[in-house]
């Protein structure tokens, strides 16, 4: 007993097209398209927007019935290195969707229609989310799947990465400043940013921490900041 049904492209009549000299009768075709309403918008003639718009169509499906990220990603990238134009948000959407699902595994539950239906901060949050108990991994996350993340949301909308980051560490230096200080000691937060806007994130991440018993982490901050800026200037 199958546990699912076939895929349409999953025909042995239509694998054989495949072969040399292979081929189907206009009779088989036609009951194809009968059978599967769905890609009549595909028919011929053919023009970039619509194989642009299939390339979407299937991969959107092969996630959804098979949840096959990998797969789905592998056909939109055989699209664009083709020249096909539109692919870049479901492309950066399936790599989200894979560090969430298969490297953070935070979601293992959750599908490309979930994720299109979070916003970008609740993306970075879920993508986060197990990373905040310490110091260390919060930096390896960030390095590993928050950093390549945000430089695609760049990609995307440039300048974006900035206040995405500033509101998520704002955020969680309401408690605890000590992801705020190891962000400010790091080098690779550097190819997002500038050592103006990592003082702009840690005044704000100071101003917002609502615990009194953080102000050695403060101090540690300021001079990490004055450090930083002493440097940019001699650069300059």
């Amino acid at each position: 007993k199958l546990w699912r049904q076939p895929d349409w492209g999953e025909s042995e009549k239509l694998s054989s097209v495949l072969e040399p000299e292979g081929s189907v009768s206009d009779a088989y075709v036609e009951s194809v398209y009968k059978n599967e309403p769905q890609i009549s918008e595909f028919r011929a003639p053919l023009t970039v927007k619509s194989v642009s718009r299939w390339f979407l169509y299937r991969a959107g499906e092969i996630e959804a019935l098979s949840g096959r990220v990998d797969i789905a990603l592998e056909l939109l990238r055989i699209g664009d290195k083709s020249g096909f134009v539109g692919l870049d948000e479901m492309i950066d959407d399936l790599l989200t969707l894979e560090t969430i699902v298969y490297e953070c595994q935070t979601d293992q539950y959750l599908g490309l229609e979930g994720l299109k239906k979070m916003a970008v901060g609740q993306r970075i949050d879920t993508i986060m989310q197990q990373s905040l108990s310490d110091s260390e991994a919060f930096m390896k996350a960030f390095q590993t799947w928050l950093l390549p993340f945000l430089k695609r949301r760049d990609n995307c909308k440039p300048g974006s990465s900035f206040s995405l980051l500033k509101h998520f560490v704002v955020e969680k230096s309401t408690e605890n400043l000590e992801l705020c200080h190891a962000l400010c000691k790091s080098t690779v937060r550097k190819q997002i940013m500038s050592e103006s806007q990592m003082t702009e994130i840690a005044l704000a991440c100071i101003y917002a921490c609502d615990r009194d018993d953080q102000l050695s982490v403060a101090e540690k901050i300021s001079t990490l900041l004055t450090v930083g800026e002493t440097s940019e200037i001699g650069r300059a």
